[in-house]
């Protein structure tokens, strides 16, 4: 993650503090891919999800900022998915803690396309939009959070 928030610029002083670059790691990229999905879909259409302590305000606090997008914070109920309520965008903070929300559409039958934040133990399985990051971390959380809602707003 640090290679894509830090500028370019002389980076010498802070290399004794980067353990290693993956150049096969393209957090950017995934993150404007999302937004351009986010973008293209109706808010309404859009829920946001989290279910650990230090997501849940950060996903009430895009809703708030994005405008129109539902959020869930906290566990997921099932049956969230029903005929009154029919996302086509989920997007979820940790795969692990948020499986049923993701298993739920699968075994419904219901299309959706799932954005999740991926750290290195997370499963991907039904995942679309793989953004990798540390999800365990309210920092962390939080700065994805406000990137992905303020590039969101700039784009539409």
């Amino acid at each position: 993650m640090s290679e894509y928030l830090v500028t370019m610029a002389d980076q010498s002083q802070m290399e004794r503090y980067v353990l290693n670059r993956r150049k096969d790691v393209k957090t950017w990229e995934r993150l404007q891919m999302a937004v351009r999905m986010i973008a293209t879909i109706d808010p309404q259409y859009v829920i946001v999800q989290s279910s650990s302590p230090y997501g849940q305000r950060r996903v009430s606090m895009f809703a708030h900022f994005t405008g129109g997008v539902k959020a869930i914070a906290g566990g997921h109920i099932p049956g969230t998915f029903s005929d009154k309520l029919r996302p086509c965008l989920l997007i979820v903070t940790d795969p692990i803690t948020e499986h049923q929300s993701i298993k739920e559409p699968a075994s419904r039958d219901i299309p959706i396309l799932i954005i999740a934040f991926c750290d290195s133990d997370s499963s991907t399985v039904s995942v679309d939009i793989r953004i990798p990051t540390n999800n365990k971390g309210r920092h962390s959380i939080a700065c994805f959070y406000w990137l992905l809602a303020s590039m969101v707003l700039i784009r539409s």
